[in-house]
């Protein structure tokens, strides 16, 4: 893991009600133009996950901290280096506006996966569709195709899953979590392990299919860890943004925290 600081940081002073938020952009070290679809996750000086975000089709990223402390970010793209901040702080009810450059991977990278991703049928695309395939030949596995997602538009991807067979979603709304025969299954997103990353995060609109494997046996090999009981595997469109309509909708529920709020404005639209 490569170790690089923050670019700029403005520190915004906020009201005594105030949370603690961490806000930016991930930027191409090189030509400092916008780096879409990068886990961004903020952690404790312990390295525990304090929050975690998916930077949009502008590279911006929003994470709201659960008190002052300090933190460092650790940002991760498929491509690209993995990149850990320089440690800094955060006083209670600051906002604080980043800027983190990434540097391109000169082992992983390769140069056809690039061209491949922004094209659209190429590149981590393809490699979704092998692996569609070879599920369905072998019913290792399940996949949630495009055009399931499309059938049935819904808010946060956990909605699709409450109907898996092995899986068990636990919760409605943003915070909902899966589980599989008792414990939490890795997740990718266009094949980088998230860390600490919730789920509903990605936007359901921007997907072009998910993978389900429901024990270690199904995982494919380059997805496998020790330990691990299962995955999900999202894969995105290329061109689309990785976050959507639902970011107020999901801002607002969290605030409330509550299902009944969730009832009725559901009941609106």
């Amino acid at each position: 893991m490569r170790f690089l600081g923050i670019a700029t940081a403005m520190l915004v002073a906020g009201s005594p009600a105030a949370s603690q938020v961490i806000e930016g952009r991930t930027l191409d070290a090189g030509h400092r133009g916008f780096v879409s679809a990068v886990i961004v996750t903020l952690r404790t000086v312990a390295g525990d996950s304090a929050g975690a975000s998916l930077s949009d089709g502008e590279g911006r990223f929003r994470i709201e901290a659960p008190r002052g402390g300090t933190y460092d970010l650790v940002a991760q793209r498929l491509g690209y280096s993995d990149v850990q901040t320089d440690t800094f702080a955060v006083r209670y009810g600051e906002e604080i506006t980043v800027e983190v450059l990434l540097g391109a991977d000169p082992v992983e990278l390769d140069p056809l996966t690039v061209t491949s991703r922004r094209g659209g049928e190429g590149g981590l695309i393809a490699t979704h569709r092998r692996r569609a395939d070879w599920i369905e030949r072998t019913g290792f596995g399940r996949v949630i195709s495009r055009r399931e997602l499309e059938a049935t538009p819904r808010p946060f991807v956990t909605d699709y899953l409450y109907t898996v067979a092995g899986l068990r979603v636990l919760g409605t709304g943003p915070d909902a979590q899966v589980m599989m025969r008792g414990c939490t299954p890795t997740v990718y997103v266009d094949g980088v392990r998230s860390a600490g990353m919730p789920i509903n995060v990605v936007n359901p609109d921007a997907l072009e299919g998910i993978e389900i494997y429901r024990s270690n046996a199904e995982i494919p090999a380059e997805m496998r860890t020790n330990g691990s009981c299962g995955a999900i595997a999202m894969w995105t469109r290329p061109g689309e943004p990785t976050t959507g309509r639902w970011t107020l909708f999901q801002k607002i529920f969290t605030a409330a925290g509550g299902t009944a709020l969730l009832l009725l404005l559901l009941t609106q639209f």
